[in-house]
């Protein structure tokens, strides 16, 4: 990897690892749709702006892309959504973050059946890290069994990878922006209609005050918005199953934020610590491992 793709990977590392801390803050806030619609809304709105002074925004749903931008929007964008944040009610965010580590498995599969990628020796072994880092991390959190909120987390990696194949395939035509806007968009125009029958005309005035406004405006344009620019700019170029291997390192960002937040203040054991460390030990091993479709990072790479 480059100096400038691993830069660009640490940031959204960085990032990523506060997202299911805010899906869980808002819970207290506001309601979940309309959460998700406005911070969908707000992130589409720098993707896209430089998308449609070129001309381009019609790429969105011209010559037989509506379909696939549709499929981006609803597994990458409103289920993902909807999921996290019921299962935020009930789930504490340091355990979100351990059982999201399943995705890795399911990427590895996705890529090599879909994207024609090749798993070694030392794949594996950067995977088994990462693995065992989860079980000991989820062992630490004196768990037992799983609840509703825990199989939500646990449906959101397969709604995710399926997402990953029509992002990885529209990226060379449409570009990263284009890609990124479209997943927001269509994530938002898709949860739209749940409004009237789930959504009561009050629940909008909770997302007006200054605390709710402010999580809007960081989970939309930074925890959404950027992280998906940052997200698709590495996809362009990275292995599917490497990239979500390398970004499933963030637990151990997540599982420090929540142990010293004072407004989250959730037990976070040593082991649990160790465990994260397993996962970020993997992802360094893996970040050595050649990409089969790795190139110059480029600004057309990033805006065509």
């Amino acid at each position: 990897m480059t100096r400038a793709q691993k830069t660009i990977l640490l940031t959204n590392i960085l990032i990523t690892a506060t997202s299911s801390i805010g899906a869980r803050l808002s819970m207290g806030m506001m309601d979940p749709i309309p959460f998700a619609v406005l911070t969908l809304a707000l992130a589409s709105v720098p993707l896209l702006a430089g998308e449609i002074q070129r001309g381009r925004i019609s790429l969105l749903w011209s010559g037989g892309r509506l379909w696939p931008f549709l499929a981006l929007g609803l597994f990458g964008t409103a289920l993902p959504s909807l999921l996290l944040f019921y299962a935020g009610k009930t789930v504490p965010a340091s355990r979100i973050v351990v059982l999201a580590q399943v995705e890795i498995l399911i990427s590895m599969a996705t890529g090599a059946i879909f994207l024609n990628e090749k798993i070694g020796r030392r794949k594996w072994g950067a995977t088994a890290l990462i693995l065992t880092g989860m079980l000991i991390a989820l062992g630490a959190g004196a768990v037992t069994s799983l609840g509703r909120g825990e199989l939500l987390i646990l449906a959101m990696p397969p709604c995710f990878q399926l997402s990953h194949i029509f992002g990885k395939k529209l990226l060379p035509e449409m570009g990263v922006s284009l890609v990124a806007g479209g997943r927001t968009l269509y994530g938002m125009l898709i949860l739209l209609p749940l409004i009237p029958f789930f959504v009561p005309a009050e629940s909008w005035s909770r997302c007006l005050t200054p605390p709710a406004l402010s999580l809007i405006l960081f989970q939309g344009l930074i925890t959404t918005g950027l992280s998906l620019w940052l997200w698709y700019t590495s996809l362009a170029e990275l292995d599917l199953s490497k990239l979500t291997t390398l970004l499933l390192t963030y637990p151990l960002v997540t599982l420090f934020l929540s142990r010293i937040l004072p407004f989250l203040n959730e037990p976070v054991g040593p082991g649990q610590f160790f465990g994260a460390a397993l996962v970020l030990a993997g992802g360094a091993l893996m970040s050595k491992l050649p990409s089969q479709e790795a190139r110059p990072l480029t600004p057309a790479a990033i805006i065509d």
